[in-house]
């Protein structure tokens, strides 16, 4: 974590700061960029056309989320020793990632009121790499601290 001590400084250095550590290079930034700025103007479309050019598989709006169904009959084959171990795991990260949440905080300065919120995400979007292996780790070590 890069902790940044703003001092005398002002919010604007303190941004330039924080943009100027992504560990991307320039090129990688105006990619990433790029599909940033594509997805929020196109939505699913724009991630089906980036996921053709990534990942050379074009994903339709509607094949973008896993189906419910589908997800709990893979579950359902799961073998009960390896449904034990997924559970213990995702246990272990969520305990992990609750020590680390900040308080929330409210203060009072004459008529201003100011502070600070951390809550979990209603609903997140996680890219989970396919190939020969599956790894449910990326989902675990992804989707479990959003939601704390």
């Amino acid at each position: 974590m890069k902790i940044l001590e703003l001092g005398r400084r002002s919010v604007e250095w303190a941004a330039r700061q924080l943009e100027s550590d992504s560990g991307l290079s320039k090129a990688e930034a105006v990619r990433v960029q790029a599909i940033l700025d594509a997805v929020q103007k196109d939505g699913d479309k724009a991630v089906g056309e980036w996921s053709k050019k990534i990942d050379g598989i074009r994903l339709r709006p509607n094949e973008i989320e896993v189906p419910r169904a589908t997800w709990e009959k893979a579950a359902a084959k799961l073998e009960s020793k390896t449904r034990r171990a997924l559970k213990w795991a995702v246990e272990r990260i969520r305990e992990f990632h609750l020590k680390g949440v900040p308080g929330n905080a409210m203060w009072k300065d004459g008529d201003s009121h100011y502070g600070k919120m951390f809550l979990p995400l209603r609903r997140v979007g996680i890219y989970v790499p396919g190939g020969k292996n599956g790894y449910p780790s990326t989902v675990m070590m992804t989707a479990v601290p959003a939601k704390i």
